[in-house]
Parts: structure tokens; sequence; C-alpha cells
């Protein structure tokens, strides 16, 4: 289930530095000497939620948009209070699930698989338990509904016929987890069958963790932490899993971290205004465009320079300290059109070191022109997702007005495509994507010449 990390250290190489600026991979402890607190406010919050709240089953939310460092961040929650009181268990649904295709119940049957690993005698207790809800889905054990009607349905025959009628969780195994991610015909039928039985699976779930703490015989409760699923893009999954199922996900019995989207302020404003303590993880590295001429507030100023030399730290504690790879106008550069997405911050160093590594131009440093042909290169992937007439002008009436445009599912996909960014501090805004607002400005005055 878990991904064996690798120990990084200080780049003193053009091609150390590209592997250490690898956009799709996320710190973990055993590289805690390179991680930097950027949401310590946060993480501290939470961590004190988690201490001092008598809730059992205390569901914590966090949002903020996909590259924002939220990953990186949650993988440091836990220090030594929160170890002496909690075994941790770290989800990446992205690692153990298909985003695309993600429903409540993949949640409560692949979260035990964290609890009964390296406990045969317990994973030996799920398999069957699931064994006997799987019985139970397809008719073979006399079971009834409001004790009237037996349950039989047309998934109950396609699992049946998918699986075979002597199908075992328990002779499959772990092996279940090792496909299901890849075998989206095995999740539809296993969702069918158990659709009118979820919160059944979800009472299995429970019992697992009650017989976790019975096996491990601790004193320590579980906290976990689902993490990835702000990165899903479909609404009608946002909606299901947060809205229509929300109540089986907070009913997991044990207190949770749990990330969302931020689309869900816009889906439904009534989720988040439930919620005050959201925690909300987003980087302003400049202030809000304001339409007439005004000075930055004081704080807001101080917040924006933290955010930045936070930003130049990670690229330096990468970097050995006795090397100049990057030079600092490089750095404003990159950070700027990074639009505080720390993985578009990387991504963007990570392509112009790769371009000198690839040219061979016997550069030890990179300049702000590489920094310009790796924004270039970004660019130019990104234009082919920005076409069609109501995108277009959606975008650029965002990047004239700095406010939400009416809501619709265009404007959604939007934000969940990262090409509107949001900055819901308190005064909230939206601006367009700093690697798109040129592309945005030239597409758009031919269809306003219209």
């Amino acid at each position: 289930m878990e991904e064996k990390k690798k120990k990084m250290k200080p780049a003193k190489t053009l091609l150390e530095l590209e592997n250490n600026l690898n956009p799709a991979e996320y710190l973990t402890p055993i590289n805690l000497e390179f991680y930097v607190p950027i949401y310590d406010k946060q993480i501290k919050y939470l961590r004190h939620k988690i201490l001092n709240s008598d809730l059992e089953k205390e569901t914590l939310y966090v949002t903020g948009q996909v590259g924002t460092g939220k990953t990186t961040a949650l993988q440091f929650i836990a220090n030594g209070d929160i170890n002496s009181r909690y075994d941790v268990f770290y989800l990446n649904f992205r690692e153990l699930l298909d985003l695309h295709d993600i429903d409540i119940i993949d949640i409560l049957l692949l979260f035990p698989f964290s609890l009964i690993r390296n406990n045969k005698p317990l994973s030996d207790e799920y398999f069957k338990k699931l064994d006997h809800l799987y019985k139970i889905a397809i008719g073979r054990l006399t079971e009834t509904v409001d004790k009237t009607k037996t349950i039989e349905s047309e998934a109950s025959a396609r699992m049946k016929a998918y699986f075979g009628v002597n199908f075992s969780f328990f002779e499959f195994g772990a092996g279940l987890l090792g496909t299901y991610r890849l075998n989206s015909e095995k999740r539809r039928i296993i969702r069918e069958c158990i659709e009118p039985r979820k919160e059944e699976l979800l009472k299995l779930t429970n019992e697992i963790i009650e017989k976790y703490y019975q096996y491990n015989q601790l004193k320590k409760k579980i906290l976990a932490v689902f993490d990835d699923l702000e990165k899903i893009r479909e609404r009608h999954i946002i909606s299901k899993i947060f809205i229509d199922d929300r109540f089986l996900l907070e009913s997991i019995n044990c207190k949770k971290i749990c990330t969302i989207p931020t689309v869900l302020r816009t889906i439904s404003g009534s989720f988040v205004s439930e919620f005050t303590e959201l925690q909300y993880f987003t980087l302003k590295v400049r202030p809000k465009p304001s339409m007439t001429e005004g000075k930055v507030n004081g704080a807001e100023q101080k917040e924006i320079d933290k955010n930045i030399s936070s930003l130049k730290e990670i690229i330096f504690k990468r970097i050995d300290p006795s090397l100049k790879m990057i030079t600092d106008e490089a750095l404003v550069k990159a950070i700027e059109f990074s639009g505080g997405l720390i993985r578009q911050y990387i991504r963007i160093l990570n392509g112009a070191v790769t371009g000198l590594n690839i040219y061979e131009m016997g550069e030890s440093t990179v300049t702000e022109h590489d920094i310009d042909n790796a924004i270039a290169d970004e660019r130019y992937s990104w234009s082919r997702e920005i076409l069609g007439k109501d995108r277009i002008l959606l975008l650029k009436k965002v990047l004239e007005t700095h406010t939400p445009p009416e809501e619709s599912d265009l404007f959604i996909d939007c934000l969940l495509a990262n090409q509107i960014i949001a900055y819901p501090n308190r005064d909230a805004w939206y601006d367009v994507n700093p690697l798109i607002k040129e592309t945005i400005k030239a597409y758009s005055q031919p269809l306003l010449n219209e």
C-alpha cells in the first residue's frame, strides 16, 4: 500500500537538482531536513483540535487547490504528542484509487486494509466478514430487508456472473488491493452490489477499528488522514461523496483529517458555512489586484513576504549550501508565475533545470532566461486545455475583475483544473493562473472583435 520514499540529499549537480525537483513527489518525515513549514499555523491548529477535542469520531476538513502543498504539510502533522496518543494512518488516495472514478464504498472498503496489514488474525476476520456481506448481497444467505423482502438485484446477478458463485474475499485476500484501482469493471460491480448495504459496510469498518484496538492491546486511538480527495475533478463525484454520503464518511469511528475540493464552497455553500474552522491551505504571493489606487495593507504585505521567503527556502534546502545553482532573479520569476501553487513552482524550476541538462550548454546556474524558456513550454502545454469561446471569455472576465462570474459548471471546471486560482482568505478573490494570462488575452481579442 505504501510506496517507499527515497532519502533526498542536497544537490551538487544539475542532474541531482532535477531529481530533487520532481513535481510528482511529496516530502515525508524521512526527509525532515528539507521540509519548510509553510502552513505551520494551520498544522498547529489541527494538532490542537486533535489533542484537545473529546469528540471520538471528529472529522477535520482541510481544503486548498491542487498543488498547494497540503500533502507534504499533512505528512508532518504527527509530532511527539500526537504519536503518544494516536496511531496515525495516512491514506494517499491517488495511490490507492482512481480519483476519476471513486465512491464512498471504495473508501469504506479499503480503509481497513491500513489497519489489518501485518496482522493475520485481524485480516482473516475482515475478509470473512466481507465474505458474509458479499454472500448476503448475491442472495446466498437468507437475509431480509424490513423483514418483508429478500435482497435481489441485477447487480447481484452481474457480481455472481463476473466473480463466480464461489468467489471469496477471504481467498482473494490482499490481492484485491493490487487490482481494485486498475479494474474499473470490478469496482463498478462491487459498488452496485454493496450500494443497498453500504451502511453495513460502514458498520464492518467500525468493527475492524474496534478489533484493531483489541488485537494490538493499545490505549492509543486511531487518527486517519484521508488525503488527495481534494483532487477529485468530476462534480457529480464530489457531490456524491461530500454531500450525499457525507454522513458515512463522518461516521467512521475515529478521528479523521479529510481534504476536500475547494469547489464545495461553490457546489454547496451550506457545506462550507457549517465549518467555520475549515482550514484553507493557500499561498498569496501578491496582494489582491485593486481597481483603484491604494496601498497594500501592512499585515497582508508581511504575509506575502513570508510566503515568498518560504518558497525560496524550499529550493535553498535542496541545494548544497556551498553552491549557487539558481539566481535570485530566476527564483523570483518562478514564484511570480507559480501563482502560489507549490507544485507549479517546482515544475517550472524542474523544466528550467531539465532544459540546461538537455542542451548541455555548460551552464551550472539557472538564470531568469532559463525560467522564461520553462514558462514558455508550460504555457504551450496549457494552451491546449483552454480552447472554446465560453471558457476563454469566462477566464478573461476573471482576469479583469478578480471576482467569480455567475456560478456555472464551466467556472467549477476551471477551478478544478487550476486555470482559476482562488485565494479564500478574509478578502476572497480569484485570479487566472499566471501561466495562461497572456494566452487568454491573445485568444480573447479576436472573439471580442466578432
